[in-house]
Order: C-alpha cells, then sequence, then structure tokens
C-alpha cells in the first residue's frame, strides 16, 4: 500500500477576500487596525445590514426559480423580514431609525422581486461560496458569487443610496473612485471560470437603488482577459506590501474623516467635540 503524503501547495497561504484587499488600497493603516491589530472591530451598520436583508429575499427569489417553482413577492418579504429580526441585537439603533431603515428594507425588497419575477432570469448558482488559490500566486481568495445566469452570465447585486453615473460604463466610474466594484467583479469572473468551470460570457451589477422612490439599475462590465489578469497582479503586488508590513496611512483617501473611518481618532490623534 502507497502512504506517500502528497504536499498541499497551498498549505500556509493565507486566504483574502475582495473586501480585504479594497480595504488595504482605501487605507493600509485602517487595514492593520481592522485584520492585524483587531483594534477596530467591523460593527454592524443598519443601512449595510438593509442591503443584507435585500441579498436575503434575493437568494429567496433565486433558489424558488432554480426548484421549478414560481418566485413571489411573499417569499422575497419573508426572507427579508426574517433575516432583519434574526439580526436586530447587532443593531446598536434607536427604535425610531430602526423603523425608518426597515421601512426602507421592505420598499426596495418589495421594487427589486417586481425587478426579477418579470425578468427572465434564469439563474443557475446563487450565494455561491468559491475557494481558489490562482497558480503561482501566494495567496488564496474567498468569495461569494451573488448570482449565475444560464449562459454564463456573472451578476452581483448592490445596494446604493443614489444611481449609477451615466458616464459609468465609459469611464469606468467605480475603479476612479476607489470602490473597485469593476476589480471584484474580475476576481468573481476568475473564480467562476477556475473553479465553477463555468466559462462566462457576460458580467454586471444590478444596483437596488434606495432612493425615495426606489428602483433597480443594470450596470454592464465587460469581460476582458487582459484586465482579469490584470487584477491577479494588482492583488499580488498588495499581498506582498501586506506581508512586508506596510502599512502607510493615507491621508489622502476621500474616506480619511471622522464620519467616514472608525480609525480616524486614533489614527489622527484628534479628538472632534459633538
Amino acid at each position: 500500500m502507497d502512504l506517500t503524503v502528497t504536499e498541499d501547495p497551498n498549505e500556509g497561504k493565507p486566504l483574502r477576500s475582495w473586501s480585504q484587499f479594497s480595504m488595504y488600497m482605501r487605507c493600509p493603516e485602517l487595514y492593520r487596525a481592522v485584520y492585524i491589530d483587531r483594534t477596530i472591530k467591523r460593527q454592524a451598520n443598519v443601512k449595510m445590514y438593509v442591503g443584507s436583508a435585500v441579498h436575503a429575499a434575493h437568494e429567496a427569489l433565486c433558489i424558488a426559480r432554480i426548484a421549478g417553482e414560481e418566485p413571489t413577492e411573499d417569499i422575497a418579504i419573508k426572507a427579508a423580514e426574517s433575516y432583519w429580526n434574526n439580526g436586530l441585537s447587532k443593531l446598536n439603533e434607536n427604535m425610531t431609525t430602526l423603523a425608518l431603515e426597515r421601512n426602507t428594507m421592505l420598499k426596495v425588497t418589495k421594487v427589486y422581486s417586481k425587478f426579477f419575477i418579470d425578468s427572465d432570469i434564469a439563474p443557475t448558482h446563487t450565494e455561491q461560496n468559491v475557494l481558489w488559490y490562482p497558480k503561482g500566486y501566494p495567496f488564496g481568495v474567498r468569495m461569494i458569487i451573488d448570482r449565475i445566469d444560464k449562459g454564463g452570465i456573472l451578476v452581483d447585486l448592490k445596494t446604493s443610496a443614489k444611481s449609477p453615473p451615466k458616464n459609468r460604463v465609459t469611464k469606468e466610474h467605480y475603479i476612479l473612485h476607489k470602490s473597485g466594484y469593476d476589480l471584484q467583479l474580475d476576481i468573481y469572473l476568475w473564480g467562476m471560470r477556475e473553479v465553477l468551470n463555468i466559462n462566462p460570457t457576460q458580467a454586471r451589477l444590478e444596483v437596488v437603488v434606495k432612493s425615495k422612490t426606489p428602483k433597480v439599475v443594470k450596470v454592464n462590465h465587460r469581460v476582458d482577459s487582459s484586465r482579469m489578469n490584470s487584477v491577479l497582479d494588482l492583488m499580488a503586488n498588495l499581498e506582498e506590501n501586506i506581508q512586508k508590513g506596510n502599512f502607510l496611512k493615507n491621508r489622502l483617501s476621500d474616506y480619511c474623516s471622522e464620519n467616514m473611518c472608525a480609525n480616524w481618532e486614533p489614527c489622527t490623534g484628534l479628538k472632534v467635540e459633538v
């Protein structure tokens, strides 16, 4: 009997998510506070929680359609409310704020469920966990793909307070404004192809806009092998700096303010009196 133990080439490699790489690009010092020193805890935010509840509704709609059942608004609302109610204890907000945000959550869930039901969406995967070790790179990537539709269409669901700008497709607005959605989709396209063995043909964001009159905006993303290769090189560069302990303070970041960064006060040494 051959008892030879095969060495795992990925053993010891750190596992990263796009949110980690994105935070490092935003501010290396913030990355250290959150992921290395753990002095800043990532607390639940009620507005982000609205988005998570909509994701729960989206998953329920997808599961119904994959099973050959009719997706309904009732299915979506039940899933969103269940997610919301189960997580209330994590939200440190007053009752008025919670009530207002719950109403927003229900309103946008209804709008998205109508969009989903009225569309010819044919999902094959939803909330798909993917773990990928790019060959020749010093890290692994973990990702959760919101949806893959029949024909190799990758979809990522987002919630936003504002509509995407009209110049988004031609000028790659998200990269210019450091939100990295294009880069995130490129990573997911890699995972879809290399791990799930599905050839990507299209990719897009479905942005649920939480405005006074909610709507769903589709934002197309180009599937481009050269871009996909570039994002791997970018992640390798970021990983190299993380492992070297390069955690500079990015004071030029759009997010470097007391309102936008939980690490702002300990980082700057300044205290804002309220």
